[in-house]
């Protein structure tokens, strides 16, 4: 199973579904950094981040395949969103983050529709 580390969740990585006119729903569950290296141990794990500072953290922690261009979405995949709540002060400059700074969610997506 691969797991996907994306930055956020752009619509077109769900064409699929848009282009048959399938609803589809598309469920976020946070998690902390501890629960991420538990959940990703032993994967694939394929990286769309590109913010330097948060790529480098998650280098730390994982071996990651980094890959650039945009994410289509396999039902197969193991999809995170994570990302960095902290901006810096002055365009441009890298900020220092640690693991509990991330903002991180589980991505579950599923044809239909629930309320």
């Amino acid at each position: 199973m691969k797991v996907i580390l994306l930055p956020s969740t752009p619509l077109s990585s769900f064409k699929k579904f848009i282009d048959e006119k399938t609803p589809f729903i598309v469920q976020f569950i946070p998690i902390s950094f501890d629960q991420l290296k538990t959940e990703l141990s032993n994967n694939e794990i394929i990286s769309y981040i590109r913010h330097k500072p948060t790529a480098e953290l998650l280098k730390k922690y994982f071996n990651i395949k980094e890959i650039q261009g945009e994410y289509i979405y396999d039902e197969n995949d193991m999809i995170y969103v994570i990302s960095s709540p902290i901006r810096p002060t002055k365009s441009g400059e890298d900020v220092q983050l640690k693991e509990n700074d991330l903002l991180i969610v589980r991505i579950i997506v599923a044809r239909g529709i629930w309320i």
